[in-house]
């Protein structure tokens, strides 16, 4: 996609802006009047400065002006106060409605159009994305209005007092925006890749925290450190470039300004001595104190360019995203009619993949009202496709899929078609919440009695009932605390409970054992007497229960009839048929996490200081200067040979000077330690969080993971460059300041230490007090936000045939709305910082005055130090300027690190050995009374086993869902530890290993086996970093992958998608069983390795299996019969007991376990 231009880019943020136009007109205003009545305050200052140094006024005789002046800081602070509300307002519906459309078009778009999105990429756009726009909207184009009218309206006072000074200033000014504007050119490019850069790092670590519990399988986990540090790093340096450039901007600001007041200064100064002086002290220094309020709307367009290149960068992507072409659909959307009965007519359809990949090539079928229609085929010949289709989740290129022989679906609203059925994919996502939450998205207001029917019709209310908090009970991130089987049945609850007029299941009973399996199809069968069914199977008890079945292969329908006559016809299903029979203390450690850092902190506060203390320098040195020549020059030419000239205006030159330089590198060194900083934080908080998987993080959603990775570490930047320094910098500067004022008077220093104390801290206590709340509920409710965004991302496919798309609109708006509520609060806690923060500083110029003027009128003080008090204090207020914000960052800073620290602090489930590890001879396993219970659980999962496996074997664990046969190979993953009992590897405990050495000995192909966004190569490298190339082809070739992976035109680059959505889901399962293959590990556990497989594949995935499992112990795990026979010994679990073992034969001669699974396999009818 070609790079939309800047200009672009602002124009279109513009029209965003006209819906708030008036809001924003009315703040722009608000500013311009408290900008114009910064011009009344310099003349009133002026005026009571010239009265009693050169007019020998006392107090009482200024005191009317003092008055008036008081009242303007008044009225001033408060229209400062307003127009920040009024600001923050405007950019709050602005926001609310972007993340509206956002969320709005990538539901319209649907499951299959965001497939190659990543869930963290687009969170992070909706939420840091959109945050990015506030200070555009709500800063910078205000900011815009104001320095074209502020400075203009300080020029058309200037001009007429000192054209000199005027000209002065009207070429500086300019010079600033073109500067800026030249350098913005260059930083936009680096602005856009940081964007880039920090999405990308939102994305890979979202993949690594799901995908953690794969990488420790496969040992993987701590290289994932140096991987972690190095994306941190890279961060770092493209954030940094673009901050280099955006200081240059500042400097380019500070240069101008600080040269330009200097020059001001300087020709004043000059002139003052002329006899007679072509100005006035008056004049003059009228003109001085407007020369900085002339800099000041160009220094805040400064600041606030950089909020607009991050807009920009922001504002690219979530414009990408708003700008997908919507599936293609009827200019008249008509609303589905409510009938009893559905049919569905497929006319031709064909479809193909961005990649070129052909998917449908032509299909015609239909499936009749109130019948089950079988989808059955090898994996990829395009059943899920075309199931796709008829979910509305994808537009075919050609073709027509048409509803009840009349309604084409490409005109139908498919909100309410998505009303009108049930969906239940072959891996259903349950979302983080609880059992009854996940089961009541099929129908939200059902009520207990609905839920337990539901449950009980999928077979899935005695291991509910059997669960400490029954449905009340949380489920982790992705379904973690309940096993496959579990999972599926609690799907097909949620579909149960909707009870629709149409059906459709890819693979709805894969991860049930065959007692529920046949359970539940028996409930299945009642459940959709007289409705309309799509059944998607690979193992054909579903198929052969259907009363149509159609045969696809290479995204065609070839074969088409029922069961009985396809076996006949001895073609395809015959083929499949056949090979399926066969088959504060918080703040304080983040101190010390500083350490590596101090010399880089310690140099920026004292670049911070330096800058502070020469601009308090240039401005007080700047009224003296003036001041004394004034004096001088009417001193006549006696005192003005006396007078040196140079000296003070080399004092002022170089103020300005090293205000520039030490300025520009403060910002450097500051936030390179900060970025430095929060790279090592990453890091060190990724070692935290990597042994606590799985069963240490089981209470905490991925994508809260990914908020705390990134967005609150993030968040702690502030610690360091708007707490830490600004305190530390205010301390010492104040210190100073009221130091030199105690050279004129202790009145003096006192008034001015205490000004200083309470602004710069009672005033921002307030703030953060008013505002500590706020800042740790917007905390958390970003993190909720960001979690809710990413379940709707991964689970859209349910979420929309469930037509709850309206209730993730519904809870982001709430959560979008309480973030805006407590951002409302905060916006109006800074404005009244901000205003106070002026108004003191103001009040403090007035008191100082008050108190200075008795003592020039006594000459306690002379005549030229009035000026350099006034604008001393003017100058020392930049030391506390950034506290306010410090105490507000204060309190998200804490309730970031307490986030981070919660997880950091959180105990390991079970120690880990110290190692070294055992040595092992023959890896034989013994276990002896082994007992586990997971934690909170009232029964144990594994209850006093018993088992001996010898080196070399290969042994089946056969049970029904529940029975214990994923928590036997979580223990030996050492994922979970066992309470009582041995178990020993070669004559050890496993407890005497360090887990990632006993991992060494096991490759696992597991029930989820997470595939990362990335290419089929690299998710084949987890398993052996230093494969070559033929290793990684004859791993697909034994998995029976090859052939279709050669078939793409990436060939192994072909990118699997976000948890391998981009294939299907035996394909997916293919890939977990290569990477398995391609481990050299003397043990290979297999759990449930032919799910997902048609049965062809499997049968031949089951001929290779001699040659996967030569050389290698194998523990086999699964709920079905099908590669029993490959086995040298099987043993029945149930309920967490072996109670049976022996040969396949041999138990199939027994009445036992194995014999009843048996049964219930050739027990399930055939419907004719």
């Amino acid at each position: 996609m070609a790079q939309i231009p800047a200009q672009r880019m602002d124009q279109r943020l513009m029209q965003e802006g006209r819906r708030t136009r008036g809001t924003l007109y009315f703040g722009i205003g608000l500013g311009l009047a408290a900008g114009l009545l910064i011009i009344l305050q310099a003349f009133l200052l002026a005026h009571i400065v010239d009265d009693v140094s050169f007019h020998g006024w006392n107090l009482a005789a200024v005191m009317p002006l003092l008055w008036v002046m008081l009242a303007l800081f008044v009225v001033r602070a408060g229209f400062s106060w307003a127009s920040e509300l009024v600001a923050f307002r405007a950019s709050a519906r602005i926001k609310t409605y972007l993340r509206e459309r956002l969320l709005s078009h990538l539901l319209n778009l649907g499951p299959v159009a965001v497939a190659g999105e990543r869930s963290a990429d687009i969170a992070s756009t909706m939420m840091e994305g959109v945050e990015a726009l506030e200070p555009y909207f709500s800063r910078y184009l205000p900011q815009m209005a104001l320095v074209s009218l502020i400075p203009l309206a300080i020029l058309v006072f200037v001009f007429p007092a000192d054209w000199i000074s005027g000209l002065i200033l009207l070429v500086a000014g300019p010079l600033v925006p073109f500067f800026m504007v030249l350098v913005g050119y260059k930083a936009e490019a680096i602005n856009q890749r940081q964007w880039r850069k920090m999405l990308l790092m939102s994305a890979h670590f979202l993949d690594m925290v799901q995908g953690l519990t794969t990488l420790k399988i496969f040992g993987r986990a701590k290289d994932e450190i140096e991987i972690v540090a190095r994306i941190s790093d890279d961060y770092r340096r493209t954030t940094m470039a673009g901050l280099r450039v955006a200081f240059l901007t500042s400097a380019v600001l500070e240069f101008f300004a600080s040269v330009s007041i200097a020059l001001v200064a300087v020709s004043l100064g000059a002139r003052l001595l002329e006899i007679p002086p072509p100005v006035t002290f008056y004049t003059a220094f009228f003109v001085l104190l407007l020369a900085p309020e002339y800099f000041n709307p160009l220094r805040g367009l400064a600041t606030h360019y950089h909020a607009r290149m991050s807009a920009i960068a922001a504002a690219r992507r979530i414009f990408d995203i708003l700008d997908m072409p919507l599936p293609a659909q009827g200019t008249q959307m008509m609303a589905y009619p409510d009938t009893q009965s559905v049919s569905l007519s497929v006319r031709d359809l064909h479809f193909s993949y961005e990649e070129g990949r052909v998917a449908l090539a032509g299909i015609n079928a239909e499936f009749p009202a109130g019948k089950v229609t079988a989808l059955v085929g090898a994996s990829g010949a395009g059943k899920s496709t075309l199931a796709s289709a008829l979910l509305g989740f994808v537009q075919p290129d050609s073709g027509e899929i048409l509803i009840n022989g009349r309604i084409p679906l490409a005109v139908l609203d498919r909100e309410s078609w998505w009303r009108q059925l049930a969906w239940v994919p072959q891996n259903p996502r349950l979302f983080h919440g609880t059992i009854a939450e996940n089961i009541r998205i099929g129908r939200p207001d059902a009520d207990m009695a609905a839920l337990r029917e539901a449950a009980k019709n999928a077979h899935a209310l005695e291991f509910i009932d059997a669960l400490p908090r029954g449905f009340d009970t949380s489920v982790g991130d992705l379904g973690q605390g309940l096993s496959g089987g579990q999972i599926q049945r609690v799907a097909l609850a949620r579909a149960f409970i909707k009870n629709p007029p149409l059906f459709i299941l890819d693979e709805a009973t894969a991860s049930l054992d065959m007692e529920n399996e046949s359970l539940v199809l028996d409930a299945m069968q009642r459940l959709i007497q007289g409705r309309t069914a799509i059944v998607i199977a690979h193992r054909l008890a579903m198929a052969e229960r259907a009363d149509h079945i159609l045969v696809m292969d290479a995204g065609k329908v070839v074969e088409a009839g029922t069961h009985d006559a396809l076996l006949a016809a001895g073609g395809v299903y015959a083929r499949l048929a056949a090979a399926y029979r066969g088959s504060m203390r918080d703040l304080y450690r983040l101190l010390k996490l500083f350490g590596p850092f101090k010399f880089w902190m310690l140099g920026g506060a004292f670049l911070a200081l330096l800058t502070i203390l020469s601009n308090f320098g240039l401005l007080a040195l700047s009224g003296w200067f003036l001041a004394s020549a004034a004096l001088a020059g009417l001193g006549g030419y006696a005192t003005m040979n006396l007078y040196n000239f140079f000296l003070p205006a080399a004092g002022v030159r170089a103020f300005a000077t090293i205000r520039v330089i030490s300025r520009w590198l403060e910002r450097i060194v500051t936030h390179e330690a900060t970025f430095r900083l929060l790279a090592q934080l990453r890091t060190w908080f990724y070692t935290r969080l990597e042994p606590l998987a799985p069963a240490g993080l089981q209470d905490y959603r991925s994508g809260d993971i990914l908020s705390r990775l990134v967005a609150d570490i993030d968040t702690l930047n502030n610690f360091y460059l708007r707490v830490f320094t600004p305190f530390l910098v205010a301390g010492v500067a104040t210190l100073t300041m009221a130091g030199v004022f105690a050279f004129f008077s202790w009145r003096l220093a006192i008034a001015l230490f205490l000004f200083l104390a309470v602004t710069g801290l009672l005033l921002p206590f307030l703030t953060e007090r008013l505002g500590a709340r706020s800042g740790a509920e917007m905390t958390g409710i970003q993190s909720d936000y960001r979690v809710q965004v990413v379940d709707g991302m991964q689970g859209m496919a349910e979420l929309l045939t469930y037509n709850a798309g309206p209730e993730i609109l519904r809870r982001t708006g709430t959560l979008n709305d309480a973030l805006l509520r407590r951002q409302a609060r905060m916006a109006q806690i800074a404005g009244f910082g901000s205003a106070g923060m002026g108004f003191m500083g103001n009040l403090a110029i007035w008191v100082v005055v008050v108190l200075a003027i008795p003592l020039v009128h006594g000459k306690v003080l002379g005549d030229s130090d009035l000026p350099l008090l006034a604008l001393g204090v003017m100058g020392s207020f930049e030391a506390i300027a950034a506290l306010p914000l410090a105490f507000q960052f204060l309190g998200q800073t804490r309730a970031a690190a307490r986030r981070i620290f919660e997880v950091a602090d959180t105990p390991l489930p079970f120690p880990d050995a110290p190692g070294p590890a055992p040595q092992v001879g023959r890896p034989d396993l013994e276990l002896k009374g082994l007992h586990l219970r997971y934690p909170g659980a009232q029964r144990d999962a594994l209850a006093g086993v018993d088992l001996s496996v010898s080196a070399g074997t290969r042994v089946a664990i056969l049970g029904a869902t529940g029975a214990g046969k994923s928590s036997l190979a979580n223990l030996l993953l050492r994922f979970y530890d066992y309470q009582s009992g041995h178990a020993c590897l070669g004559g050890h405990e496993l407890r005497d290993f360090p887990a990632d050495n006993l991992r060494a000995y096991f490759a696992v192909v597991s029930q989820r086996s997470y595939l990362f966004h990335s290419t089929i190569r690299d998710n084949l490298l987890v398993a052996k970093g230093e494969a070559e190339e033929d290793e990684l082809w004859a791993a697909l070739a034994t998995a029976q992958l090859a052939e279709f992976v050669r078939s793409q035109p990436q060939g192994l680059d072909t990118i699997v998608g976000e948890g391998g959505v981009k294939l299907s889901g035996g394909q997916g399962r293919r890939v977990a069983i290569a990477r398995a293959i391609l481990k050299d590990a003397p043990w290979l556990i297999l759990d449930e390795p032919t799910e997902g497989l048609d049965p062809v594949t499997e049968m031949e995935f089951l001929k290779d299996l001699r040659q996967i499992m030569e050389g290698r112990t194998v523990l086999y795990i699964t709920h079905r019969l099908v590669g029993l026979e490959h086995m040298d010994c099987v043993h029945i679990l149930d309920e967490g007991r072996i109670v049976e073992s022996g040969t396949y034969g041999e138990l199939l001669q027994r009445d036992g376990q194995l014999s009843h699974f048996a049964t219930f396999r050739q027990a399930i009818p055939e419907v004719h």
